[in-house]
């Protein structure tokens, strides 16, 4: 019995130990680098996969392009422009339903994690083309001087998601969910996005797409930057400007960015678009407004969408049936 507090104190440490590992945020996060013949999330299902209508084909002169698979999302990533070409996931109809237990102040674990990662893939496949790769303060006090920055300015240059840690969280079960949200942390998944723009726009925009999903049953998402400079508008949208962080190279800040959301109307394929400007003052449904037709994102990013769809979305025109369901 004299030994009894000894054990009670190695008891407390492993309690400790074991809350640590519970909750701590996943520390290795192995990426599959893919390509055309097997490009899609690792923990996708046939149904998911089936919506995309096979994977976007890029048309351009970029040649320094890895695939990189994780558990609920895929990056075509430029290595190039260092940052992706286009990000792809799946919403589910459940996971709103999740939302609301799947935050940090119900479950530790659900905590953000503190920084984001370069991808192993991404490294390796960089260092043998002899180029640099992002890092976390690559994002670090990175604005440069055509745009004003700091804490609580709307352009200052953030760390946005294209594939969005909301959505990935609410991936699968409890623990998929606390990998996949972790994996969104990638630098694989991140383009330069002002203050302004990633909140509350593209945040909305991407809540928006959960609604869809619960509204119809699964929606595919694809989303990524674009390089349009538009003379008439302010920067970052009038010219293409580089960051300047405190590690790591400089990297190209997008004009615009793109997001396809692809689904079943009335059980027939049907998708809708949006191209939205890099500007830092849209209000909260501002991206309603850049409603466009997948044709027009395919002249803007040189892809092409649903390569090997039997019966595709419409290209031509904008489908207004996605911005009535959330009225309805």
């Amino acid at each position: 019995m004299k030994f009894l507090p000894r054990w009670r104190g190695l008891l407390s440490v492993l309690a400790v130990a074991v809350s640590s590992v519970i909750f701590a945020a996943p520390s290795d996060v192995v990426s599959v680098v893919g390509d055309s013949t097997q490009w899609t999330a690792t923990k996708w299902s046939a149904d998911d996969a089936a919506l995309f209508g096979g994977m976007p084909v890029y048309h351009g002169t970029h040649k320094d392009l890895i695939l990189v698979r994780y558990s609920f999302y895929v990056s075509n990533y430029d290595a190039e422009q260092l940052c992706p070409l286009w990000v792809a996931h799946v919403d589910e109809a459940d996971a709103l339903g999740k939302a609301p237990s799947r935050t940090s102040g119900h479950d530790p674990k659900w905590k953000r994690p503190a920084k984001f990662f370069p991808d192993p893939n991404v490294i390796a496949f960089s260092n043998r083309l002899h180029r640099p790769y992002v890092v976390h303060d690559s994002f670090t006090n990175c604005n440069p001087s055509e745009l004003p920055s700091g804490v609580g300015v709307r352009t200052d240059i953030t760390r946005g998601h294209n594939a969005s840690n909301e959505e990935m969280k609410l991936q699968g079960d409890d623990d998929e969910g606390a990998v996949s949200q972790h994996e969104s942390f990638s630098l694989a998944n991140i383009s330069p996005q002002t203050q302004g723009n990633n909140a509350p726009l593209w945040a909305e925009l991407e809540k928006d797409c959960l609604i869809w999903a619960q509204k119809i049953g699964r929606v595919a998402v694809i989303t990524g930057p674009v390089f349009m400079p538009d003379a008439t508008l302010p920067a970052p949208v009038n010219g293409v400007l580089m960051t300047n962080g405190t590690k790591g190279p400089m990297i190209l800040i997008p004009t615009h960015f793109f997001k396809i959301i692809i689904g079943k109307i009335d059980g027939k394929f049907a998708a809708v678009a949006f191209l939205v400007p890099h500007l830092s003052d849209l209000p909260k449904d501002g991206y309603k407004k850049f409603a466009v037709s997948i044709a027009d994102v395919e002249r803007a990013t040189n892809l092409s969408f649903f390569p090997d769809a039997q019966i595709p979305p419409a290209k031509s025109l904008p489908d207004d049936r996605w911005l009535r369901m959330l009225v309805n």
